[in-house]
């Protein structure tokens, strides 16, 4: 049977489809494509093999004597050659940086008091002038052995600790936090021969009495010393 309004009605259903239904669908479309399809990578890659990466430099500098030279951040000043008991001689640097003045490290030269007590120790070899460092230890109260001999009577705040293979004297009582080179070989007195053959005994320590020590300048400061 004939209809009049039939063509009528396709094209209202061909408008409605074009002006709700398409747009719905293409929406949809784009919808899934942002979350499954669209790369998440935004970074932008240039290439230059001519080019040179730029290395930022830490702000240190070197201080030197007619013995040594040792490297520390520029914060640090040279306090000069100290001997406050006949048993010990070194040159003493400090931070001068706010809220770490409370930074210490000497260098001890050939005048070595044998029976130093220290908190951590930092072990040593040689290397034709220069200290190869290895791991610092811990803080030596938990890893002590038995007490040591001083003037031959025990001591109750010194006791002897040994890492990695290194024999050292143990401050029980953390009368300062003191960190302290050695080798398993020579004790604290370690030995370095200059550039004219000349020996000399080195002991490297450090004094920090923050809250919470930092270390890395020190182990820093020993991989850069060398003997002149």
């Amino acid at each position: 049977m004939y209809t009049v309004n039939h063509r009528q009605h396709r094209h209202k259903i061909f408008l409605r489809f074009l002006f709700f239904v398409l747009p719905f669908l293409l929406a949809l479309a784009a919808l899934i494509w942002f979350l499954f399809f669209r790369s998440t990578d935004t970074s932008t890659s240039f290439s230059n093999p001519g080019a040179k990466v730029a290395v930022v430099e830490p702000n240190t500098k070197d201080f030197t004597n007619e013995y040594f030279k040792i490297t520390l951040p520029t914060t640090w000043v040279d306090l000069g050659r100290k001997n406050p008991f006949s048993y010990e001689v070194y040159y003493e640097y400090q931070n001068q940086q706010e809220n770490y003045t409370n930074q210490w490290l000497r260098v001890y030269v050939d005048v070595i008091p044998d029976f130093q007590a220290i908190t951590r120790l930092l072990p040593v070899t040689v290397v034709n002038n220069r200290f190869v460092s290895g791991t610092m230890s811990s803080e030596c109260r938990t890893f002590t052995g038995a007490p040591s001999q001083i003037d031959n009577q025990a001591s109750n705040q010194s006791w002897e600790a040994k890492w990695q293979d290194v024999v050292f004297i143990c401050d029980m009582d953390l009368i300062e936090n003191f960190t302290g080179t050695a080798s398993a070989e020579e004790g604290y007195r370690v030995t370095l021969v200059n550039k004219n053959g000349v020996a000399h005994k080195y002991f490297i320590a450090y004094i920090d009495h923050n809250i919470h020590p930092s270390y890395q300048t020190y182990i820093n400061a020993v991989r850069s010393f060398e003997t002149l």
